[in-house]
């Protein structure tokens, strides 16, 4: 399944145009091709990670990790399997086993000998007695970094974007200039995605369009249906994109 990204400014410049004008004298189908040709050549550049990253957790896990500062030893470590509350990448991936020591918790990953990521117990204790809601990046051990808050500024709009976790292993939602772009009342980000596309019926198929990216929630949803054959997707807001790239799973085997 194709899914490509799209920069808005650039399809709006073929439209300004007319490259597409002979289209919009013929019939829907027609026009729909040829804008489908338009923003296909239009797909925007990979947006690069940052390789530092080593994955992202909620405040309700900094919450749950502080929780287990008794049980650290005074001079050594101690390894302990980590809690069912305690995900990795916002519910995409399980940790392993936690590694306790005075100063704070190693992270062991699925297939690691060693903590590849770390966080003290002082930079927990600050996130949580200040009431620090949203989504934390954990770097990789060697770049002695501190846990850094998920939000991206967009000088395009103007507005702060960060992502909001919600209780329980589910899809994260965006707040956005101090709104949440998401429902989250009896039902989570993913569920009212997936209630919106099922409204869509046996008319969701072959190649579709998704305006406002996001955190690609709509994207990946249509991609997932087998009627579909591409989707294109258009974000004006470099702040959301980068935003949305950072709610992924860096590679579980190390910096690639």
């Amino acid at each position: 399944m194709r899914v490509h990204a799209v920069a808005l400014p650039l399809v709006l410049s073929s439209l300004r145009f007319g490259s597409i004008s002979p289209a919009l004298r013929a019939s829907r189908r027609t026009l729909c091709a040829a804008a489908g040709n338009i923003l296909v050549d239009a797909r925007a550049p990979p947006v690069p990670r940052d390789a530092d990253v080593a994955a992202v957790i909620s405040h309700f896990e900094m919450v749950a990790l502080l929780s287990l500062r008794d049980q650290a030893p005074s001079t050594g470590t101690a390894v302990i399997r980590a809690p069912a509350s305690v995900t990795l990448n916002l519910g995409r991936l399980r940790a392993a086993d936690l590694v306790l020591t005075s100063e704070g918790i190693g992270i062991r990953r699925p297939g690691e000998d060693a903590a590849g990521m770390c966080i003290s117990w002082s930079e927990m204790q600050k996130v949580v007695q200040k009431g620090k809601v949203g989504a934390w990046e954990l770097f990789w051990a060697d770049t002695e970094y501190e846990a850094s808050r998920v939000e991206a500024f967009s000088e395009l709009t103007r507005r702060q974007a960060s992502l909001l976790p919600l209780s329980g292993a589910v899809p994260p939602t965006a707040v956005l200039g101090g709104f949440n772009m998401h429902r989250m009342k009896d039902v989570h980000p993913g569920q009212d995605t997936d209630n919106k596309l099922s409204g869509f019926g046996s008319a969701l198929r072959g190649r579709c369009l998704d305006v406002c990216t996001g955190l690609g929630y709509t994207a990946i949803g249509m991609a997932q249906r087998p009627s579909v054959e591409s989707v294109v997707t258009i974000e004006l807001d470099p702040g959301a994109l980068r935003l949305g790239l950072k709610r992924t799973a860096p590679s579980p085997s190390g910096r690639k």
